[in-house]
Formats: structure tokens, sequence, C-alpha cells
């Protein structure tokens, strides 16, 4: 059970990185 926690837990960061990202490439939608 420890890895699937591991795994969700990678996911979520995953999906946090992704919006980083989407946000360091689109900056001026941000104004």
């Amino acid at each position: 059970m420890e890895i699937v926690d591991s795994q969700t837990h990678v996911d979520e960061f995953g999906l946090w990185l992704n919006l980083v990202a989407l946000l360091n490439i689109n900056p001026d939608n941000n104004k």
C-alpha cells in the first residue's frame, strides 16, 4: 500500500509541475 500512496503523491506533484510550467510559459496570462 505504501507504493500506491507514493504513486498518488507523485501524480499530484506532477500536476502541480504542469500548472507551474504553464504559468511560466505564458506569464502574460497572469496580468
